[in-house]
Protein backbone atom coordinates (compact mmCIF):
# COMPACT_ATOMS: atom_id res chain seq x y z
CA UNK A 1 0.00 0.00 0.00
CA UNK A 2 2.76 2.11 0.75
CA UNK A 3 4.19 1.42 -3.27
CA UNK A 4 0.67 2.86 -3.99
CA UNK A 5 0.72 6.00 -2.09
CA UNK A 6 4.11 6.44 -3.35
CA UNK A 7 2.81 6.45 -6.93
CA UNK A 8 0.46 9.63 -6.08
CA UNK A 9 3.86 11.68 -4.39
CA UNK A 10 6.38 11.03 -7.01
CA UNK A 11 6.85 14.44 -8.31
CA UNK A 12 8.14 14.42 -12.11
CA UNK A 13 11.40 16.45 -12.63
CA UNK A 14 14.03 17.80 -15.32
CA UNK A 15 16.60 15.60 -16.48
CA UNK A 16 19.70 16.67 -18.50
CA UNK A 17 21.92 13.75 -19.55
CA UNK A 18 25.20 13.66 -21.45
CA UNK A 19 25.61 10.12 -23.14
CA UNK A 20 28.51 9.78 -25.25
CA UNK A 21 28.30 13.64 -26.46
CA UNK A 22 24.55 13.23 -26.96
CA UNK A 23 22.47 15.23 -24.77
CA UNK A 24 18.81 13.84 -24.27
CA UNK A 25 15.95 15.93 -21.92
CA UNK A 26 13.62 14.42 -20.46
CA UNK A 27 10.94 15.12 -17.82
CA UNK A 28 11.48 11.83 -15.64
CA UNK A 29 9.46 10.09 -12.93
CA UNK A 30 12.87 7.61 -12.02
CA UNK A 31 15.61 7.66 -12.75
CA UNK A 32 18.52 4.96 -11.85
CA UNK A 33 22.03 4.23 -13.26
CA UNK A 34 23.70 0.76 -11.80
CA UNK A 35 26.79 -0.89 -12.88
CA UNK A 36 25.99 -4.24 -10.34
CA UNK A 37 22.73 -4.75 -9.64
CA UNK A 38 20.01 -7.63 -8.30
CA UNK A 39 16.74 -8.52 -10.17
CA UNK A 40 15.08 -7.22 -7.21
CA UNK A 41 16.47 -3.42 -8.37
CA UNK A 42 13.62 -3.50 -10.76
CA UNK A 43 14.39 0.25 -12.44
CA UNK A 44 17.85 -1.07 -12.72
CA UNK A 45 17.03 -3.71 -15.53
CA UNK A 46 16.15 -1.44 -18.34
CA UNK A 47 17.73 -3.88 -20.94
CA UNK A 48 16.16 -7.05 -19.00
CA UNK A 49 19.30 -7.55 -17.24
CA UNK A 50 22.42 -5.71 -15.77
CA UNK A 51 25.77 -7.26 -16.68
CA UNK A 52 28.26 -6.19 -14.19
CA UNK A 53 31.43 -7.02 -16.05
CA UNK A 54 31.10 -5.49 -19.20
CA UNK A 55 32.50 -2.49 -18.08
CA UNK A 56 29.03 -0.40 -18.88
CA UNK A 57 26.31 1.29 -16.95
CA UNK A 58 22.61 0.47 -17.36
CA UNK A 59 21.00 3.97 -16.97
CA UNK A 60 17.13 3.55 -17.16
CA UNK A 61 14.75 6.81 -17.75
CA UNK A 62 11.45 6.87 -16.83
CA UNK A 63 9.48 9.24 -18.60
CA UNK A 64 7.09 11.23 -16.34
CA UNK A 65 2.59 11.20 -17.54
CA UNK A 66 1.65 14.32 -18.05
CA UNK A 67 -1.49 14.22 -16.63
CA UNK A 68 -2.52 13.14 -12.77
CA UNK A 69 -2.38 9.93 -11.38
CA UNK A 70 -5.24 7.93 -11.90
CA UNK A 71 -5.97 4.58 -10.77
CA UNK A 72 -5.38 3.37 -14.67
CA UNK A 73 -1.88 5.09 -14.57
CA UNK A 74 -0.88 3.57 -11.13
CA UNK A 75 -1.84 0.02 -12.67
CA UNK A 76 0.28 0.40 -15.66
CA UNK A 77 3.37 1.68 -13.17
CA UNK A 78 2.51 -0.86 -10.99
CA UNK A 79 2.26 -3.38 -14.54
CA UNK A 80 5.51 -1.95 -15.98
CA UNK A 81 7.57 -2.83 -12.28
CA UNK A 82 6.62 -6.11 -12.88
CA UNK A 83 7.53 -6.64 -16.55
CA UNK A 84 11.14 -5.25 -15.18
CA UNK A 85 11.27 -7.77 -12.81
CA UNK A 86 9.74 -10.93 -15.16
CA UNK A 87 12.58 -9.49 -17.63
CA UNK A 88 15.45 -9.92 -14.35
CA UNK A 89 14.02 -13.31 -13.32
CA UNK A 90 13.62 -14.74 -16.75
CA UNK A 91 15.34 -12.67 -19.61
CA UNK A 92 14.06 -10.50 -22.05
CA UNK A 93 13.67 -7.00 -22.73
CA UNK A 94 10.48 -5.13 -21.35
CA UNK A 95 8.05 -3.24 -23.94
CA UNK A 96 7.34 -0.09 -21.86
CA UNK A 97 6.54 2.84 -23.61
CA UNK A 98 7.72 5.21 -21.47
CA UNK A 99 10.91 3.63 -20.88
CA UNK A 100 14.12 4.21 -22.16
CA UNK A 101 17.51 2.38 -21.58
CA UNK A 102 20.62 3.13 -22.43
CA UNK A 103 24.34 1.49 -21.62
CA UNK A 104 27.94 3.61 -21.56
CA UNK A 105 30.80 3.73 -19.82
CA UNK A 106 30.64 7.36 -18.26
CA UNK A 107 27.49 9.97 -18.18
CA UNK A 108 26.62 13.21 -16.93
CA UNK A 109 23.49 14.00 -15.42
CA UNK A 110 21.76 17.54 -14.12
CA UNK A 111 18.40 17.20 -12.31
CA UNK A 112 15.94 20.40 -11.70
CA UNK A 113 15.09 20.64 -8.90
CA UNK A 114 17.75 18.86 -6.94
CA UNK A 115 16.87 14.74 -6.35
CA UNK A 116 17.75 12.76 -3.38
CA UNK A 117 20.38 10.30 -4.95
CA UNK A 118 21.23 6.86 -3.50
CA UNK A 119 25.13 6.43 -3.59
CA UNK A 120 26.41 2.94 -2.34
CA UNK A 121 23.74 3.21 0.39
CA UNK A 122 23.72 6.64 1.28
CA UNK A 123 21.59 9.66 0.63
CA UNK A 124 22.29 12.85 -0.88
CA UNK A 125 20.93 15.44 -2.82
CA UNK A 126 22.62 16.31 -6.25
CA UNK A 127 21.67 18.67 -8.78
CA UNK A 128 24.48 16.81 -11.03
CA UNK A 129 26.37 14.16 -11.04
CA UNK A 130 29.46 12.56 -13.20
CA UNK A 131 29.62 8.76 -12.99
CA UNK A 132 32.24 6.45 -14.96
CA UNK A 133 32.42 2.41 -14.68
CA UNK A 134 36.43 1.67 -14.64
CA UNK A 135 36.41 -1.81 -15.97
CA UNK A 136 38.42 -4.47 -13.85
CA UNK A 137 39.00 -1.43 -11.16
CA UNK A 138 37.59 -3.92 -8.36
CA UNK A 139 40.56 -6.64 -6.48
CA UNK A 140 39.14 -9.40 -4.92
CA UNK A 141 40.78 -11.47 -2.23
CA UNK A 142 40.21 -14.99 -1.73
CA UNK A 143 41.38 -17.17 0.83
CA UNK A 144 43.82 -19.86 -0.44
CA UNK A 145 41.72 -23.24 -0.84
CA UNK A 146 44.69 -24.94 -0.24
CA UNK A 147 45.21 -26.57 3.51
Amino acid sequence: MAGWQQLSEQQPFNVDLEIDGVDYHFQSAALTVANAAPPTSMLAQGAGSVVFDDGLLDVTVVVAQNSPKSFQQKFQAVSGLMQLMGAALIGGTPEIENLFHFRTPRLKISTSPPQKVVIDGEVVEATSLEIECLPAALTVLVPSTQP
